[in-house]
């Protein structure tokens, strides 16, 4: 019996053992809880241990009403007064040799860091009520002035020694108190407006997760500091920002340090989620941050990481695919991030690590094994990142890499896990946009020039695909052809490379390499001379469709190069000027309009900033100058009736590159002008023979209605055939025979059907018999 009454009576004696039931009621908890505010009350050396036994107690009930009543409790050490401790009491309590004069100092410390640690943990675990939040608020600053005072003055004495000393240090782990304390307080539900708006507290939540990362191997330690600077950061992003901003630029160096081990080594997925959160939050809330991780190459070992997670097996233990996903998603924030900021150099590092065949390589993890968690999220990451890629590959360097990446996906075969994923359509407007482009690049390297710059030989087609140039590999800007001519211009290229290195090592964004520069253009004008085919169509049916936008005005062609596949709307002249540089617009649309041209407005992502370019081409109006059917130099001339330099516009027309100077040309007629226009603008003409140039057609009415008269109408008996002509009347006959030999000059050089000559001359009104004969000669020559 004696043994049945010492059992019970340490069963009922909780402050002695600290056994606590699993499930308590909140009858049972007052009950413990009478001897515990005894203790607390009285201010007993013994309230250190009751308060921690009192933090069990509240975590086992997991009620809000108990914790509200026990409050108070953990808020009466808190009350006193901040003691002034001299340099020799902080030393001998760092030291651990206490005497009777700091037992008081020593028990006041190791209550206040017991009291502000259970707070920190009912608050973290406990469900919080209005009133509990309403506490907490009324009693923040006395909170924050102790914890402010213990991170200050007492946090060394708090941690166990370094030396060999046999003392005993004061057994609180207050590194991960403070942790908890932040954390607890700002989760959703708590006091984080308090938090926030407190000076100094964002401060040392930012110091403090920074000095974690020395030991990254710590996960518990690290991961409550992740959670609170992620809440700070949602609550008040622009105070985060300042405070992250203000982070010595060295420690990207121990991230991206962290982050290469972690990639080289086979290590936990915990480790990885570290790094991989410390990433995206720098890059997340400070730009400056963020160009000293892309100095340390971190897009490279960024992508690699993502490569080695998602190569693993598919596992199906919760955790580990918990760890697998937040990875992924840290990763993928973090390329996107940075395609947007550093443009196509980002995309490339990231192409040559391999991350297209990574992005393949996770469908299994994310789409195929069953029901996964944020199957939503991860789709618009996924996407997001392949629209990325997608608008740099107007530049050769992407466009390089990415064909290289499809090859290699195609001959492993893991196309096949693109059937069923929810980008399958994305990629596959991905894949024909990288292969059309494709095909203009194989004939931009045969077209393509750049002139070596110490010999001055011009690289171009076969140079190109078959002896690549050398490029100086400190500056990556300047191609040679051989080594011999790259060592011979280096002593006018040193300082110009040396100031492009320099450059590089501090993350300014570098000019465009010439051959991206040179593909770009060429891709551009190749599109546009492409539209230009289907234009006149397209702008119909807009007039249709809209029959509200005036005749008047132009529609502006809107091409989106950064987009997948490219994009080509119309837009009107208000829309147009949204989107168009303000430089010169008015003054380019007066002259594109005077001129009969049409504008394109060119949008590409070039550098990670969105660029602009308004690009003026000659539409078929009027009169179009052809030389080729297939031409890709169009330049429309608006022959103003008025206009008194008609031929000087002729002649610049006929002198522009695409035009032989020895090759008749014809500029064709619109159909849809009216006669006496037509009359002015058909010029059949050769540069070396100016006398085929067309008579001056005459002002008067009278006289065009005369000119156009059938042949067997009577002449005014008073004028001769030569009168005539010496005042510029041409007569139906002589207008006939000029457009029939046009014509037959027209059906050798362009190649048009007799069809369209057919229709032409009937259009004229032409009936004279002597010039049927010259018109099978067209036909029996075509």
């Amino acid at each position: 019996m004696k043994g049945n009454r010492k059992e019970r009576r340490r069963k009922g004696k909780f402050c002695e053992e600290g056994v606590c039931p699993q499930y308590m009621s909140l009858t049972d908890f007052r009950q413990k809880v009478s001897w515990i505010r005894s203790v607390v009350n009285k201010g007993s050396p013994h309230t250190p241990m009751a308060l921690e036994k009192l933090t069990d107690l509240v975590i086992t009930c997991h009620c809000a009403d108990a914790f509200l009543e026990v409050l108070p409790l953990f808020l009466r050490p808190l009350r006193s007064l901040i003691p002034q401790i001299s340099e020799d009491s902080l030393d001998r309590l760092q030291a651990g040799t206490i005497d009777d004069s700091l037992i008081p100092l020593d028990n006041l410390l190791h209550s206040v860091t017991v009291s502000l640690g259970g707070i920190a943990q009912i608050t973290a675990h406990s469900i919080i009520t209005e009133k509990v939040q309403e506490v907490l608020r009324q009693n923040w600053i006395q909170i924050w002035h102790w914890f402010s005072f213990l991170f200050d003055k007492i946090h060394g004495i708090l941690q166990p020694p370094t030396d060999d000393s046999q003392s005993e240090p004061i057994p609180r782990p207050w590194q991960q108190l403070d942790a908890t304390l932040l954390f607890s307080l700002t989760l959703p539900g708590r006091i984080i407006d308090d938090v926030v708006t407190t000076p100094g507290t964002i401060a040392v939540l930012v110091d403090q997760w920074v000095l974690a990362a020395e030991d990254i191997s710590d996960y518990d330690a690290i991961k409550p500091w992740h959670i609170a600077v992620e809440n700070v950061g949602k609550h008040a992003p622009s105070a985060l920002e300042d405070v992250i901003n203000a982070i010595n630029p060295k420690f990207a160096t121990t991230v991206v340090q962290a982050l290469v081990t972690c990639s080289r080594a086979r290590v936990r997925l915990k480790n990885y989620t570290l790094i991989l959160e410390y990433l995206k939050l720098l890059c997340q809330y400070s730009p400056k941050l963020e160009l000293a991780l892309v100095i340390q190459d971190s897009v490279f070992w960024a992508s690699g990481s993502f490569r080695h997670i998602v190569s693993r097996n598919v596992c199906t233990e919760e955790d580990d695919l918990k760890m697998v996903y937040h990875c992924s998603k840290c990763v993928l924030f973090y390329l996107s991030h940075t395609f947007e900021a550093r443009g196509h150099i980002a995309v490339v590092e990231a192409l040559k690590a391999g991350l297209l065949l990574a992005i393949v390589r996770a469908i299994p993890w994310f789409f195929h094994t069953g029901p996964r968690p944020d199957s939503k999220l991860f789709e618009h990451y996924f996407t997001t990142v392949l629209d990325h890629i997608g608008s740099q590959t107007v530049y050769h360097s992407v466009l390089k890499v990415l064909s290289s990446s499809m090859r290699l996906i195609e001959a492993k075969g893991y196309e096949q896990y693109l059937e069923q994923a929810p980008y399958h359509l994305r990629w596959s407007r991905l894949k024909k946009k990288v292969e059309e482009l494709t095909e203009i690049r194989k004939t931009w390297k045969l077209h393509m020039t750049q002139p070596c710059p110490a010999c001055e030989k011009t690289l171009q087609g076969p140079v190109i695909v078959h002896c690549p140039p050398y490029r100086c590999s400190q500056c990556l800007r300047i191609y040679y052809c051989s080594e011999k001519c790259q060592k011979k211009d280096w002593e006018n290229h040193q300082n110009v490379c040396k100031k492009a290195h320099d450059d590089r090592a501090r993350g300014v964004i570098p000019p465009l390499d010439p051959l991206d520069a040179s593909f770009k253009l060429w891709l551009k004008f190749d599109y546009i001379c492409r539209v230009q085919y289907k234009a006149s169509k397209l702008e119909q049916n807009y007039r249709t469709n809209h029959p509200y936008y005036p005749r008047s005005q132009p529609l502006i062609h809107v091409l989106h190069f950064d987009t997948i596949p490219m994009d080509h709307r119309l837009a009107t002249i208000l829309e147009a000027r949204l989107l168009a540089p303000r430089e010169n617009w008015e003054k380019a649309v007066a002259k594109a309009m005077a001129h009969r041209q049409r504008l394109f407005i060119a949008i590409f992502m070039e550098l990670g900033e969105e660029k602009t370019e308004l690009i003026a081409k000659s539409e078929p109006s009027n009169v179009v100058a052809k030389s080729h059917p297939r031409s890709d130099h169009l330049d429309a001339v608006h022959l103003d009736p008025d206009s008194e330099s008609i031929k000087e516009m002729v002649q610049s027309v006929m002198a522009t590159p695409s035009f032989s100077s020895n090759r008749p040309r014809l500029i064709q007629v619109d159909s849809g002008a009216t006669q006496e226009e037509n009359e002015k603008a058909l010029i059949v003409s050769n540069p070396s023979r100016p006398s085929q140039l067309l008579p001056p057609v005459p002002a008067d009415p009278s006289a065009m209605k005369t000119t156009h008269q059938p042949s067997d109408v009577q002449d005014d008996p008073g004028t001769t055939k030569e009168d005539s002509r010496k005042e510029g009347k041409p007569r139906s006959s002589s207008l006939v025979k000029t457009v029939v030999r046009g014509l037959k000059v027209w059906s050798k050089v362009v190649g048009h059907s007799v069809t369209r000559a057919r229709r032409f001359v009937r259009k004229l009104d032409c009936t004279a018999s002597d010039d049927t004969s010259t018109l099978r000669s067209v036909k029996e020559g075509s």
